[in-house]
């Protein structure tokens, strides 16, 4: 049986966790910041090809461990559906998957790697895994958006909201095939986040109000950068 293992706030494997979790974020982007462009294609391949292998490495490892489970490995949690979207975007650049990645993953993420939950387990490879994967996640974000220019369209937030929804009841389905939890969406995360309030479904209810909050602040954020402004719709 997997145990999912709360990672103690402050405690030393969460520090170690979110100076790994900013170094590689920040190091590649500073790396390639000055570099040719040509250089910067090659690097962002190389770092898709690293982000997708390190995706999809989780189920062979899983499975060989004897803890692949139909009912929790699936990657349907909305970070792991960001961290695959993560390196898959190097490969086919499109508009609409860097907005889920950017509104998906800095507002899932971030709080991902500031209350860490790790539902498949805690050995020193699961460790890894998830850290890097939700840092890759907000380093592929911001390296697209930071290296290539690339740009959130005017009320893209919304529009990636409504997606959201699509998403959350494809994957209610699932839970109700599989009496899984998949996204939370059957019973709460037990995880020490302030925005994590009440009982099912009126913390759903929350979640879907601080989602959108959070989408709505990165869309406004990103106006802060001049090389990052809103685009024009395509």
């Amino acid at each position: 049986m997997i145990e999912h293992y709360v990672v103690p706030l402050f405690s030393n494997l969460w520090w170690t966790g979110l100076l790994f979790s900013a170094l590689f974020i920040a190091l590649p982007i500073l790396i390639v910041r000055n570099k040719p462009e040509q250089y910067q294609l090659k690097f962002g391949f190389w770092l898709g090809v690293f982000l997708l292998m390190l995706s999809l490495s989780i189920h062979p490892y899983m499975a060989y461990k004897g803890n692949w489970v139909l009912q929790s490995s699936l990657p349907l949690q909305l970070c792991s559906m960001s961290a695959l979207l993560s390196g898959f975007i190097f490969f086919y650049r499109s508009q609409i998957l860097f907005e889920c990645l950017l509104y998906w993953g800095l507002a899932g993420a971030i709080h991902s790697i500031l209350t860490p939950e790790m539902s498949l387990g805690n050995d020193t490879f699961l460790i890894f895994e998830y850290y890097a994967a939700h840092a890759g996640i907000i380093l592929s974000a911001l390296f697209l958006a930071i290296i290539h220019g690339e740009k959130p369209r005017k009320h893209s937030w919304l529009r990636v909201f409504g997606i959201t929804q699509v998403v959350i009841i494809l994957i209610g389905g699932v839970n109700y095939l599989l009496d899984s939890n998949y996204m939370y969406l059957c019973k709460k995360p037990a995880v020490d986040n302030p925005f994590v309030i009440g009982d099912w479904p009126f913390y759903v209810i929350v979640l879907e109000i601080v989602g959108l909050v959070h989408f709505f602040a990165v869309y406004q954020g990103f106006k802060f950068f001049k090389h990052v402004q809103p685009a024009t719709a395509k």
